[in-house]
């Protein structure tokens, strides 16, 4: 993902967040070619791909959802839904046996933006389930005001364990 339009650090680190601009990118690569196979992101940043590789899941940090993309076989991407998350989130990683999505994010994203030490940046994580039916299941599996941890950037299970 490209997950700001401007290089310069005062634009994409003041001016993107401040204006809202859908200007990120998902972008494909092999050794050969190189090209812009989904955009519209406000903050396109994490990205996955589904256990059958036939969807990629796309992570719209100021847009607060996750959109899912079918992947063709010139891997290009089509578009197929968002599902809304509440939630700034950040990198997702993907169960290989279940299929469920499971994303670190910030809860507050002034606090993550303007970070104090004594007003910490929050943790959340989200667990989306069954994201390809009309209503997946959307569960906040952990909360945390920062004393904890300061920012979550990403979130995974293994052996039952977060």
């Amino acid at each position: 993902t490209n997950d700001h339009y401007f290089s310069h650090d005062i634009l994409k680190s003041y001016a993107e967040p401040v204006l809202g601009l859908s200007w990120s990118n998902v972008v494909y690569y092999n050794p050969t070619d190189v090209k812009v196979v989904s955009d519209g992101y406000y903050f396109a940043n994490g990205i996955n791909i589904s256990p059958d590789k036939g969807h990629i899941y796309v992570a719209d940090l100021f847009g607060h959802n996750v959109h899912v993309l079918e992947r063709k076989e010139d891997n290009s991407l089509v578009s197929l839904k968002s599902v809304a998350l509440g939630s700034l989130c950040d990198s997702i990683e993907v169960d290989l046996e279940t299929g469920d999505l499971w994303l670190g994010c910030h809860p507050n994203g002034w606090t993550f933006f303007l970070f104090d030490p004594n007003n910490p940046p929050g943790s959340e994580v989200i667990r989306v389930q069954e994201i390809h039916l009309d209503q997946p299941v959307v569960t906040q599996v952990y909360e945390d005001d920062g004393r904890v941890l300061m920012g979550s950037s990403v979130a995974a299970a293994y052996g039952g364990k977060l």
